[in-house]
């Protein structure tokens, strides 16, 4: 999926209109999202959508109206190892204030505890390790007769 820019005006008009998934006012200054159509055109159309969601985001998809997003829907909460991981992660982002840094931290600190909320826990380490557990998540999920019994 793409990513669309958009002024301020037209986002909240999309909101309000129901267009958007999902959406946020991230770090109380962007609006993200994801348009409704977009996941819809994929899921119909056979293919996984995997979404990078904040707390509220995924919060949203779970309280869906849409059968069709709440029975596709597999939730995994991406789980630093410790938060002095997150901040070595954080810091290597780039030049960036520590004012904004603790700012992050402080919101992350706050999102980590949603975690019980999610059908899956990734606790992070090795990418590549990371990976294939996440792969597997997905291929597991594939199999769920629920799924099945919709494709046949």
């Amino acid at each position: 999926m793409d990513y669309h820019f958009l002024a301020r005006e037209d986002f909240e008009g999309r909101i309000s209109r129901g267009e958007f998934l999902e959406h946020a006012l991230v770090h109380q200054k962007h609006y993200y999202g994801t348009l409704k159509s977009e996941v819809l055109d994929h899921l119909r159309n056979g293919r996984d959508v995997v979404m990078d969601l904040d707390v509220q985001g995924a919060a949203q998809l779970r309280a869906s109206g849409d059968e069709e997003i709440r029975c596709s829907l597999v939730d995994v909460f991406i789980l630093p190892g410790s938060l002095e991981e997150l901040e070595v992660r954080i810091r290597g982002r780039g030049a960036m204030a520590e004012e904004e840094i603790q700012r992050r931290l402080r919101n992350a600190e706050g999102e980590m505890a949603h975690w019980p909320d999610y059908v899956y826990t990734l606790v992070t380490g090795d990418r590549e390790e990371d990976f294939v557990r996440f792969k597997a998540i997905l291929e597991a999920e594939r199999m769920r007769s629920s799924r099945l019994r919709g494709s046949r």
